[in-house]
């Protein structure tokens, strides 16, 4: 598994504004992602060219959280997922606002959505050549975050080798409210 920007951004972004606190001044870091909430950017040149990779076996866009859309592909690929949650990249920014204001780093990156990076399965073995490829082509990693595991609709999230839960999941339009 792997996403090709960082995660969460948008959420903190809506955070932010769902604060409403008129008249505070936002720092850069709230700017920031309010910013990236209000205009995030699809990776559409970058899914063009991952597409078009034979190692490339699944992909989406991350519009309701990595929690939600790793779901989707584990539903449609009968398979299962684990996930290393320090590998989940990250802006300066959201680190900044999450020890700020005491949100869970982990649950803003994993369920928070509109990030519209991509999610994306590559074979295990090509993966290190099709991130330098990435690399060298917009200056910024592909990021491995876990793996595809046999286990059919588990998703597992790790921290420091050990299984956690997490409190929020990403958004689910069938879900009842």
């Amino acid at each position: 598994m792997a996403v090709t920007g960082n995660l969460g951004d948008s959420e903190g972004g809506l955070r932010l504004i769902l604060e409403n606190r008129p008249g505070k001044k936002l720092s850069a870091a709230e700017k920031y992602l309010v910013r990236r909430h209000y205009r995030p950017r699809p990776h559409l040149e970058e899914g063009r060219f991952l597409a078009s990779r034979p190692e490339v076996r699944a992909m989406m866009d991350v519009s309701d959280g990595i929690d939600s859309d790793l779901r989707r592909i584990m539903e449609s690929s009968g398979c299962g997922v684990k996930i290393y949650l320090e590998q989940l990249p990250v802006s300066a920014a959201l680190q900044k606002c999450c020890r700020q204001r005491a949100w869970n780093l982990e649950e803003v990156a994993a369920a928070g959505g509109e990030d519209y990076c991509l999610l994306l399965t590559v074979a295990q073995e090509k993966f290190t050549a099709l991130a330098e490829k990435f690399f060298q082509r917009w200056r910024r990693p592909l990021t491995a975050i876990g793996q595809v595991t046999p286990e059919r609709g588990q998703l597992v999230y790790l921290r420091g080798g050990r299984p956690v839960a997490l409190g929020q999941t990403g958004f689910d339009h069938f879900r009842r409210g």
